[in-house]
């Protein structure tokens, strides 16, 4: 046998192999994208079979006309709240300037708010008139408004300290009405296609119901010697705003809805059609898709005690922690964690601070009537109340607790915190520092949750720099 037939055959038989190989590799191209179709398949037939929507086109809302649409009004309130602060103008909750929960609030953020409040003179009638106009469109495509948290946050945070200023200024119609913008401004945000958009809207509303609760502690009606108190329907509507739990449950469901929506129409991007590795973004698509269904189930269904792999740092107050909720809850999401889990505590912690804030505004109600505090949030009820709310943070499934500490000056919510478990039994747990929101208590023996429902004033109050203490309100300041 000569050496170039020898060569020859080796050469065949290299070639076969090659070929064998090759046809292996097909063969397992065409049973792994067989695999990662009828998963996305399966996936896709239980969203069919639900009702629930597969493209962008059953997320688009039909064009309103600018006028009409309160979107483009609270576009230019941004734009106007973004540029209107060259000079340092800036509300305290925008700038790095730190204010103690104590009341009443030190004269440096008083000083900062005379200055803002001028300076920010065209947000305040574009927010009202978006809220007369109440309907609103956002673009006509599923996005993630990443390029609007910039003046959302800006305009949530002038909002959020406008309203605590006609408060201090003894002006609580006004105060209450600028709450109201500040609501509408979540429910807004809350109509982008997308669950980022609840998060940022969960974020607003979260800084709204802190700033209804400080103002509940001295909150003033309406009468013929306080012609500018607040209008006790004006109350009443915020209070029917804050019952209705199941609007913003319905906004998260459909948000974690719109994404999957969106993570089904990213498998046409380019690059994401590339044919030899299609079928692992097919694969990723359905994970994503049976990953936001169990976050759909943590909101409809939340189990407790839930035990998550992070923990949210504490945010700075009384500024807007929105940013950091974004990040906190999407999180888990993108990076494949407990998503249940991570939407449950959301919800959870969510439906807490709205009813905690409901509970305010009927404690508030029943001191202006009564000129005192209930001995007990059943006294509440049926006048202020339908009936006194679930702690939806207890694994018992008990009300909400009321304390009436320090003698009964200083009235107070109680809830169970993160391990589901009500763990004060007296006063001795209670911290004595204000508690106006929720507080993050990871680290220490006692997570129950706090809300205080008074003006309390700490008896040893932390340190503010500084900056010397006013001994008398700041010129026009009321608390």
């Amino acid at each position: 046998m000569n050496e170039a037939s020898w060569l020859s055959r080796w050469v065949k038989r290299v070639m076969l192999v090659m070929a064998g190989g090759v046809g292996v590799l097909v063969l397992l191209w065409i049973a792994w994208a067989w695999y990662a179709q009828h998963m996305l398949d399966v996936e896709i037939a239980k969203v069919r079979a639900r009702g629930e929507p597969l493209k962008w086109e059953d997320l688009r809302l039909g064009p309103l006309p600018d006028e009409q649409n309160a979107v483009v009004l609270l576009k230019r309130a941004g734009k106007e709240a973004s540029a209107a602060n060259p000079n340092g103008e800036d509300v305290p909750a925008s700038s790095a300037y730190s204010c103690p929960e104590q009341l009443p609030y030190p004269a440096k953020w008083h000083q900062m708010m005379r200055n803002a409040y001028p300076a920010h003179a065209k947000v305040y009638p574009l927010v009202r008139q978006a809220q007369v106009v109440g309907q609103g469109v956002w673009e006509q495509h599923v996005s993630y408004p990443t390029q609007d948290m910039a003046w959302m946050r800006e305009l949530a945070n002038i909002l959020g300290d406008t309203a605590l200023y006609h408060h201090f200024q003894g002006n609580d119609q006004e105060a209450v009405a600028t709450l109201q913008d500040l609501y509408f401004l979540a429910d807004a945000v809350d109509q982008q296609p997308s669950f980022t958009s609840k998060l940022v809207g969960i974020g607003i509303r979260m800084l709204a119901m802190h700033r209804t609760m400080v103002m509940t502690t001295e909150l003033r009606l309406e009468s013929k010697d306080n012609p500018a108190g607040a209008k006790r329907e004006a109350v009443l509507a915020l209070m029917r705003r804050l019952g209705d739990e199941e609007a913003t449950r319905r906004q998260l469901i459909e948000g974690l809805s719109d994404d999957r929506v969106w993570e089904l129409e990213m498998l046409n991007a380019p690059e994401n059609r590339a044919y030899v590795v299609r079928p692992a973004h097919l694969l990723d698509a359905a994970a994503g898709m049976r990953n936001i269904q169990r976050g759909i189930e943590g909101i409809e269904h939340p189990s407790l005690p839930y035990e998550m792999p992070w923990r949210p740092g504490k945010p700075s107050a009384p500024g807007w922690s929105g940013n950091k909720l974004v990040l906190q809850y999407l999180t888990p999401i993108t990076h494949g964690w407990d998503v249940a889990k991570a939407c449950t505590q959301l919800w959870v912690m969510h439906s807490a601070e709205h009813r905690c804030t409901l509970i305010a505004l009927a404690v508030a109600l029943y001191r202006c009537d009564h000129g005192g505090y209930p001995s007990s949030l059943a006294e509440l009820v049926p006048m202020y109340l339908d009936a006194v709310p679930k702690d939806p943070t207890a694994l018992d499934g008990g009300e909400i607790r009321y304390w009436l500490a320090a003698g009964g000056k200083r009235p107070m919510l109680c809830l169970a915190g993160d391990d589901a478990v009500v763990q004060t039994k007296d006063e001795s747990t209670i911290p004595t520092h204000v508690m106006y929101g929720r507080q993050y208590t990871t680290g220490v023996a006692c997570d129950d949750q706090f809300r205080d429902l008074s003006a309390w004033v700490d008896p040893n109050p932390p340190p503010v720099g500084s900056e010397p203490e006013p001994t008398t309100l700041p010129a026009g300041g009321q608390n």
